[in-house]
Protein backbone atom coordinates (compact mmCIF):
# COMPACT_ATOMS: atom_id res chain seq x y z
CA UNK A 1 0.00 0.00 0.00
CA UNK A 2 3.02 2.00 -0.13
CA UNK A 3 2.36 5.45 -2.11
CA UNK A 4 6.05 5.25 -3.36
CA UNK A 5 8.99 2.27 -3.72
CA UNK A 6 12.91 3.20 -3.62
CA UNK A 7 15.04 0.63 -5.33
CA UNK A 8 18.85 0.62 -5.14
CA UNK A 9 19.90 -0.37 -8.44
CA UNK A 10 18.41 -0.74 -12.08
CA UNK A 11 18.28 -5.20 -11.27
CA UNK A 12 16.14 -4.24 -7.88
CA UNK A 13 13.76 -2.15 -10.28
CA UNK A 14 12.93 -5.00 -12.31
CA UNK A 15 12.31 -7.32 -9.24
CA UNK A 16 10.70 -4.89 -7.62
CA UNK A 17 8.56 -3.98 -10.80
CA UNK A 18 7.55 -7.82 -11.49
CA UNK A 19 6.30 -7.74 -8.30
CA UNK A 20 4.24 -4.75 -7.99
CA UNK A 21 3.94 -3.78 -11.52
CA UNK A 22 2.53 -0.52 -11.64
CA UNK A 23 4.05 0.65 -8.78
CA UNK A 24 6.08 4.91 -8.77
CA UNK A 25 9.32 3.11 -8.21
CA UNK A 26 12.85 5.44 -8.18
CA UNK A 27 16.11 4.14 -8.37
CA UNK A 28 18.15 5.52 -5.26
CA UNK A 29 21.36 3.78 -4.73
CA UNK A 30 22.75 3.42 -1.25
CA UNK A 31 25.55 5.51 -0.12
CA UNK A 32 28.46 5.20 1.80
CA UNK A 33 30.80 6.82 4.50
CA UNK A 34 34.02 8.63 3.80
CA UNK A 35 36.24 6.34 4.84
CA UNK A 36 38.23 7.58 8.49
CA UNK A 37 40.48 10.66 8.33
CA UNK A 38 43.32 9.00 10.18
CA UNK A 39 45.35 6.38 9.35
CA UNK A 40 43.89 2.83 9.41
CA UNK A 41 45.19 0.75 12.67
CA UNK A 42 47.53 -1.75 11.27
CA UNK A 43 46.91 -4.85 8.92
CA UNK A 44 47.15 -8.15 10.89
CA UNK A 45 48.12 -10.36 7.22
CA UNK A 46 50.82 -12.20 7.20
CA UNK A 47 53.73 -11.12 5.02
CA UNK A 48 55.92 -7.91 4.01
CA UNK A 49 55.32 -4.95 2.24
CA UNK A 50 56.36 -7.44 -1.43
CA UNK A 51 52.99 -9.49 -0.98
CA UNK A 52 50.06 -8.61 -3.12
CA UNK A 53 46.82 -8.86 -1.43
CA UNK A 54 43.28 -9.10 -3.05
CA UNK A 55 40.26 -8.92 -0.49
CA UNK A 56 36.97 -10.25 -0.59
CA UNK A 57 34.77 -9.07 2.26
CA UNK A 58 31.18 -10.27 3.39
CA UNK A 59 29.10 -12.99 5.08
CA UNK A 60 30.48 -16.34 4.55
CA UNK A 61 27.28 -17.85 2.54
CA UNK A 62 27.00 -19.81 -0.11
CA UNK A 63 25.95 -17.25 -2.70
CA UNK A 64 28.62 -14.86 -1.75
CA UNK A 65 30.22 -17.09 -4.39
CA UNK A 66 33.69 -17.86 -2.05
CA UNK A 67 33.97 -21.22 -3.03
CA UNK A 68 33.87 -20.33 -7.06
CA UNK A 69 36.42 -17.51 -6.03
CA UNK A 70 38.59 -20.70 -4.16
CA UNK A 71 38.65 -22.63 -7.05
CA UNK A 72 39.39 -19.96 -9.56
CA UNK A 73 42.39 -19.11 -7.52
CA UNK A 74 43.38 -22.60 -7.26
CA UNK A 75 43.13 -22.62 -11.58
CA UNK A 76 45.37 -19.00 -11.47
CA UNK A 77 47.35 -19.58 -8.61
CA UNK A 78 48.83 -15.69 -9.10
CA UNK A 79 52.38 -15.49 -8.26
CA UNK A 80 53.18 -12.71 -5.57
CA UNK A 81 49.32 -12.65 -4.60
CA UNK A 82 47.56 -13.63 -1.85
CA UNK A 83 43.82 -13.56 -1.09
CA UNK A 84 42.24 -12.60 2.27
CA UNK A 85 38.37 -13.28 2.42
CA UNK A 86 37.01 -11.37 5.66
CA UNK A 87 33.55 -11.70 7.14
CA UNK A 88 31.09 -13.33 9.68
CA UNK A 89 30.63 -17.14 9.22
CA UNK A 90 27.13 -18.32 8.73
CA UNK A 91 25.28 -21.86 9.19
CA UNK A 92 29.13 -23.41 9.85
CA UNK A 93 29.94 -22.78 6.33
CA UNK A 94 33.24 -21.43 7.05
CA UNK A 95 34.72 -25.29 7.46
CA UNK A 96 33.36 -26.23 4.19
CA UNK A 97 35.35 -22.89 3.14
CA UNK A 98 38.44 -24.52 4.99
CA UNK A 99 38.30 -27.66 3.50
CA UNK A 100 38.21 -26.46 -0.06
CA UNK A 101 41.17 -24.66 0.93
CA UNK A 102 42.73 -27.75 2.25
CA UNK A 103 41.67 -29.93 -0.98
CA UNK A 104 43.54 -27.00 -3.69
CA UNK A 105 46.33 -26.65 -0.73
CA UNK A 106 45.94 -23.24 -0.74
CA UNK A 107 46.67 -22.49 2.85
CA UNK A 108 49.69 -20.51 2.12
CA UNK A 109 48.06 -17.95 0.07
CA UNK A 110 44.15 -18.17 1.21
CA UNK A 111 42.70 -16.71 4.45
CA UNK A 112 39.80 -16.78 6.31
CA UNK A 113 40.49 -14.03 8.29
CA UNK A 114 36.93 -13.84 10.23
CA UNK A 115 34.59 -11.36 10.93
CA UNK A 116 36.58 -7.81 11.37
CA UNK A 117 35.34 -4.45 12.82
CA UNK A 118 34.63 -1.29 11.06
CA UNK A 119 38.49 0.14 11.51
CA UNK A 120 40.00 -3.13 10.69
CA UNK A 121 37.91 -3.26 7.56
CA UNK A 122 39.41 -0.21 6.13
CA UNK A 123 42.67 -1.50 6.91
CA UNK A 124 42.29 -4.54 5.15
CA UNK A 125 41.26 -1.98 2.19
CA UNK A 126 44.02 0.03 2.44
CA UNK A 127 46.51 -3.11 2.45
CA UNK A 128 44.82 -4.76 -0.58
CA UNK A 129 45.40 -4.00 -4.00
CA UNK A 130 42.19 -5.60 -5.47
CA UNK A 131 38.70 -5.85 -4.17
CA UNK A 132 36.67 -9.49 -5.30
CA UNK A 133 33.26 -9.62 -5.05
CA UNK A 134 32.27 -13.35 -6.44
CA UNK A 135 28.71 -12.88 -5.21
CA UNK A 136 26.04 -14.94 -7.20
CA UNK A 137 23.32 -12.30 -6.40
CA UNK A 138 23.12 -9.00 -4.71
CA UNK A 139 20.71 -6.30 -4.66
CA UNK A 140 23.06 -3.63 -4.37
CA UNK A 141 26.65 -4.51 -2.63
CA UNK A 142 28.09 -2.39 0.22
CA UNK A 143 31.14 -3.78 0.13
CA UNK A 144 31.72 -2.66 -3.11
CA UNK A 145 30.84 0.73 -3.11
CA UNK A 146 33.01 1.02 -0.25
CA UNK A 147 36.08 -0.77 -1.99
CA UNK A 148 35.83 2.08 -4.86
CA UNK A 149 35.50 4.75 -2.22
CA UNK A 150 39.06 3.72 -0.73
CA UNK A 151 39.97 3.79 -4.36
CA UNK A 152 40.74 0.30 -4.97
CA UNK A 153 39.46 -1.24 -8.41
CA UNK A 154 36.39 -4.44 -8.21
CA UNK A 155 36.21 -7.43 -9.61
CA UNK A 156 32.61 -8.52 -9.38
CA UNK A 157 30.04 -11.06 -11.01
CA UNK A 158 26.72 -10.17 -13.21
CA UNK A 159 24.69 -11.72 -10.11
CA UNK A 160 25.54 -7.38 -9.03
CA UNK A 161 24.51 -4.47 -10.36
CA UNK A 162 27.75 -2.98 -11.36
CA UNK A 163 28.27 -3.38 -14.96
CA UNK A 164 29.43 0.23 -15.43
CA UNK A 165 32.96 -1.42 -13.81
CA UNK A 166 34.39 -2.42 -17.29
CA UNK A 167 32.85 0.67 -18.89
CA UNK A 168 34.98 3.40 -16.61
CA UNK A 169 38.08 1.36 -16.52
CA UNK A 170 37.74 0.69 -12.75
CA UNK A 171 37.30 -3.13 -12.54
CA UNK A 172 35.69 -6.00 -13.96
CA UNK A 173 32.31 -7.30 -13.94
CA UNK A 174 32.03 -11.53 -15.41
CA UNK A 175 29.50 -14.46 -15.03
CA UNK A 176 29.56 -15.94 -11.48
CA UNK A 177 31.13 -19.09 -12.80
CA UNK A 178 34.67 -20.22 -10.99
CA UNK A 179 36.00 -20.56 -14.96
CA UNK A 180 35.19 -16.71 -15.74
CA UNK A 181 35.81 -15.68 -12.26
CA UNK A 182 39.49 -16.92 -13.05
CA UNK A 183 39.77 -15.67 -16.18
CA UNK A 184 38.95 -12.25 -14.96
CA UNK A 185 41.22 -12.67 -12.15
CA UNK A 186 44.28 -13.64 -14.42
CA UNK A 187 43.89 -10.38 -16.28
CA UNK A 188 43.84 -8.73 -12.84
CA UNK A 189 46.58 -10.21 -10.88
CA UNK A 190 48.64 -9.30 -14.38
CA UNK A 191 48.04 -5.63 -14.17
CA UNK A 192 50.70 -3.31 -12.71
CA UNK A 193 50.39 -1.62 -9.24
CA UNK A 194 50.45 1.69 -10.54
CA UNK A 195 47.57 0.84 -13.16
CA UNK A 196 45.71 -0.45 -10.45
CA UNK A 197 46.26 2.45 -8.26
CA UNK A 198 44.93 4.59 -11.63
CA UNK A 199 41.79 2.28 -12.15
CA UNK A 200 41.19 2.61 -8.25
CA UNK A 201 41.47 6.58 -8.54
CA UNK A 202 38.71 6.41 -11.21
CA UNK A 203 36.50 3.45 -9.25
CA UNK A 204 36.79 6.04 -6.33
Amino acid sequence: QADFLVASSEFEHQSVARLLPGSPIAIIPNGCNEPPQAAPESCKLPGGAEVRWALSLGRLHPVKGYAELISAWAEVHPEGWRLAIAGPDEEGYRAELGELIRKWNLGDCVFLVGEVEDAEKWALLERCELFIAPSKTENFGMAIAEALQAGRPVLTTKGTPWQELPELGCGWWVEPAASSIGKALGEATEVSKQSLRSMGAIGR
